[in-house]
């Protein structure tokens, strides 16, 4: 699979900056979008190896393209239904990984309440 670093930063730093949370498939997907079309729950792929945290609201593409970077020869990535995801509050910006799945497991995420999105290492 031939990843487009650029284009997924790009789209998820619109999406985050614009609606405060983010979610795009390394095809470049909107990853909410593609979840409801397919009726498809997110999932949690977290580990802090795989998370961050950004001391800001907003993001720039660059700074989410320098951590996905970081994470490009993670063995997760080449799952399908990969996808990274971003949500703010009121002093800080974290991002993850995460997988759309069929069936509602243990563990499914909530993109749009950071409250239940835990960075803590």
């Amino acid at each position: 699979m031939s990843t487009d670093w650029k284009q997924i930063s790009r789209l998820l730093a619109d999406m985050h900056n614009e609606h405060g949370k983010g979610a795009v498939t390394l095809e470049g997907d909107n990853a909410f979008a593609k979840a409801v079309d397919e009726a498809q729950a997110f999932y949690n792929l977290g580990s802090p190896q795989r998370e961050v945290e950004w001391g800001t609201r907003e993001l720039t593409p660059k700074m989410i393209r320098r951590w996905l970077w970081d994470l490009r020869k993670d063995e997760v990535l080449q799952r399908p239904n990969v996808f990274a995801w971003t949500a703010w509050d009121e002093e800080k910006s974290v991002g993850g990984l995460g997988a759309l799945v069929n069936d509602k497991l243990n563990g499914v995420l909530d993109v749009t309440n950071i409250e239940v999105i835990d960075v803590s290492v």
